[in-house]
């Protein structure tokens, strides 16, 4: 950042946090409190109005399908992820899609990465001019599968 009007960019397509390790140790509560500390630095630096929300998803509760029915937006009064993500990027807020508990099988990661994908694909379609303001963070027991590491460009973090 040059000065405080300069928009931060960030310099991966798809920020994207991937945090590993035993049960209990504090991974989820991270995440909780990334998005208290990163609220309070945007409305310090940024904007007083701005606000970060950090939207759930049980990945380890999920198969492709039923993850896939709660995506994505099916009618105007729905609470899919889409909408409420869509909610707080219309304002310019920050959206962290916080996937909660990533099983060990690859070949599932794999599928569930796939969808979340083309959930940001399609918002980062109808707003580029916020398609920094989302963020995903993983949570999980298990470390992150190969294939599904190189394609997300992930940053990993092992948490002891």
């Amino acid at each position: 950042l040059r000065d405080a009007s300069t928009a931060f960019r960030p310099s991966l397509p798809d920020p994207f946090l991937y945090l590993h390790g035993r049960a209990g140790i504090g991974k989820s509560t991270f995440v909780r409190m990334l998005g208290v500390a990163l609220r309070c630095v945007l409305r310090r630096y940024v904007d007083a109005g701005r606000d970060v929300r950090v939207v759930r998803v049980p990945f380890n509760a999920m198969t492709p399908a039923k993850l896939n029915r709660i995506l994505c937006v099916r009618g105007i009064s729905d609470w899919s992820i889409e909408r409420i993500a869509e909610q707080s990027l219309t304002k310019g807020d920050v959206v962290v899609l916080h996937l909660e508990e990533c099983p060990e099988d690859g070949a599932l990661q794999r599928d569930l990465y796939g969808l979340v994908a083309k959930l940001r694909d399609a918002l980062v379609g109808r707003y580029p001019e916020f398609s920094s303001n989302i963020l995903t963070v993983t949570t999980s027991n298990y470390p992150l599968a190969e294939p599904v590491a190189a394609a997300e460009q992930a940053i990993r973090i092992a948490m002891a």
